[in-house]
């Protein structure tokens, strides 16, 4: 590969880093789940270089992929954590983070994550290959092989994005429909019903399954027509904290927000430590397996001269934020979660990588040694944040590059340059994704209905907790309970406690898409398979309609801003009528588009 075919690999790595990390940061901040970007990424890349670039080089394709790989890993641990800073800036606890202090840490925390699995390579991707098999690096090895040998399956993600891209400017740009269509019980005060039309929701919802995506409607039902219900009903005119008016002048949103999401933010920290402590036993055997069998001879021969000295570099750097105490927590947590997340990702994906429960156990621990060390509030609430971010960041890197490694070495790649790549990604990515977490909180602010964030509203309540506990432990502790009694009858927790917390028409969307991988599952494998690439489009079209949203919603033309300009709804409108007929329509495209044989050519 020449340095002109190198550079253009680069390119058009950034292009899918940045579009998959922005896409992932919206949906994440939306409905609290990311999805993986890797196989997604094989398959836009063989696109591209197959039909634009005209090109079918197996280096070109696999070294785009690894840096476009990068984006979804850093905004998985960005966006669940980050969002809280922003949130105490809107209460004036402290100052708004800048983009480049954010950017910085992210890259900080992708080149940890990138380093310290250089002495575990050898021992993760080649002599434990028949107990780490990397599913997913499978499946993007053979997306490449059969992209570059055969018809690229790219159209399926394309057609997927026009489609989630044209539903979402109709809806929510222009805003010809409304894009949800709720419903309040009259024999059952306050017990609500609906479902957000988001092409974005129903692609995660496919791409998760019918279980999982089950489980998020069933904690929606739990929340909002089982336990709104019965507070308005016995809770009558008394007013109990958090909330100050009566309950029964409380409308439903008043009543979730005062109650139910801190019942769902308990059952989310909840279902993170359970799932670390289900693993734990797991997690220190395959540590010390992992310091066991170090690769001495990669550590004589690469990482002393080029690794070792990044590491330096990069430990300086963390001295200079963090100080010392900082720093070792740092080090300490994430080169420990780095190893049991590439671990994970060998067995289990990196779409299983418990990115919140790391966060959860490094906020907790960090917060209560910065509080020890004398820290005041509010610098103990940002470096906790910030620390627990670099944490999350190396341990999502550590999963994604052992993961883009093993496709390498599948396909007879060079990990040298796969490194590189990654490095480049985690640079870019992190700086992108900055900029888009500023510009959402300022179009909508964290924590809101339009952009929820439970991940990072549930850090912010367990930094608070540390410092001055002052938070309604009853409803949390209440959240608890549910959680451990949902292990035992052996649900999935987390979604069940994501879907509590989150508006019931966000869990219903999520839900329909569940329902129709449910119907493609009983057809043919192809079929479902292509209903993955298309659920993938969904979500990137979404996102990057999201995120023009977001800019027309901050941008002043004429005194008023872009966004109140294109918006129609208040000229030409098809009310609810519209949204139901969209969300017929998106269904349909959905299944025609999974099951015939031609779409675009």
């Amino acid at each position: 590969m020449n340095k002109r075919e190198y550079a253009i690999s680069i390119l058009v790595g950034i292009g899918i880093a940045v579009l998959f990390g922005a896409a992932n940061a919206y949906v994440g901040l939306k409905a609290g789940i990311t999805i993986s970007a890797s196989i997604p990424a094989a398959v836009i890349s063989v696109g591209v270089f197959k039909y634009i670039l005209k090109s079918s080089s197996l280096k070109n394709t696999m070294l785009a992929t690894t840096v476009g790989a990068a984006g979804e890993a850093v905004a998985a641990g960005i966006i669940f954590t980050v969002p809280a800073l922003y949130i105490w800036a809107r209460e004036g606890v402290l100052a708004a983070p800048s983009i480049l202090y954010i950017s910085l840490a992210a890259t900080f925390g992708g080149i940890l994550g990138i380093l310290f699995i250089q002495p575990m390579k050898k021992l993760l991707l080649v002599q434990e290959k028949e107990e780490l098999i990397y599913p997913e690096s499978i499946a993007s090895s053979k997306v490449i092989l059969s992209g570059v040998n055969k018809q690229s399956q790219t159209k399926y993600i394309l057609h997927g994005v026009l489609v989630s891209g044209g539903f979402t400017f109709l809806s929510q740009i222009l805003k010809v429909f409304p894009d949800s269509v709720k419903h309040t019980f009259s024999g059952l005060k306050n017990a609500t019903a609906g479902i957000n039309i988001l092409p974005a929701l129903i692609g995660v919802g496919y791409i998760s399954g019918y279980r999982v995506s089950s489980c998020f409607f069933t904690g929606g039902i739990i929340g909002w027509i089982i336990l709104i219900p019965i507070i308005t009903a016995f809770g009558g005119d008394n007013v109990f904290f958090p909330a100050t008016l009566p309950i029964s002048g409380l409308t439903a949103e008043a009543i979730w927000s005062s109650y139910i999401k801190y019942i769902g933010a308990g059952a989310v920290a909840a279902g993170g430590i359970i799932g670390l402590v289900k693993i734990f036993p797991g997690m220190i055997r395959n540590f010390g397996k992992s310091i066991k069998k170090i690769d001495t001879g990669t550590m004589k021969s690469r990482l002393i001269p080029i690794t070792a000295i990044a590491m330096l570099g990069a430990m300086a750097i963390g001295y200079y934020i963090f100080g010392i105490v900082g720093l070792m927590i740092i080090i300490i947590f994430g080169f420990f979660f780095s190893i049991v997340s590439a671990r994970m990702a060998g067995m289990l994906g990196s779409s299983n990588n418990p990115v919140s429960g790391i966060a959860m156990i490094t906020l907790a621990v960090s917060s209560m040694v910065l509080l020890m060390t004398g820290k005041i509030e509010q610098d103990m609430f940002f470096l906790a944040v910030i620390m627990g971010a670099v944490v999350c960041v190396a341990a999502s890197l550590a999963a994604e590059t052992s993961q883009v490694l093993k496709t390498g070495s599948l396909l007879g790649g060079p990990w040298k340059v796969q490194e590189l790549g990654m490095v480049i990604g985690v640079v870019i990515s992190s700086l992108s994704i900055s900029c888009i977490l500023m510009l959402m909180d300022k179009a909508w602010g964290f924590g809101s209905e339009s952009l929820s964030a439970p991940q990072a509203v549930m850090m912010k309540m367990i930094v608070e907790s540390t410092a001055n506990n002052n938070l309604p432990w009853t409803y949390i502790f209440i959240g608890v309970v549910f959680a451990i009694v949902m292990e035992l009858l052996n649900v999935p927790v987390l979604p069940v406690a994501v879907g509590m917390y989150l508006p019931i028409s966000m869990s219903s969307c999520i839900f329909l898409g569940g329902l129709l991988a449910k119907f493609l599952d009983r057809r043919k494998e192809e079929f479902k398979e292509r209903g993955v690439l298309f659920s993938s489009g969904l979500i990137v079209g979404e996102g990057i309609m999201g995120i023009l949203s977001a800019i027309f919603a901050v941008v002043s033309l004429g005194g008023s801003t872009v966004g109140d300009r294109l918006d129609l709804s208040g000229h030409f409108s098809l009310g609810i009528p519209g949204s139901i007929t969209g969300i017929i329509l998106l269904v349909a495209i959905f299944i025609n588009s999974s099951m015939r044989e031609k779409i675009v050519k």
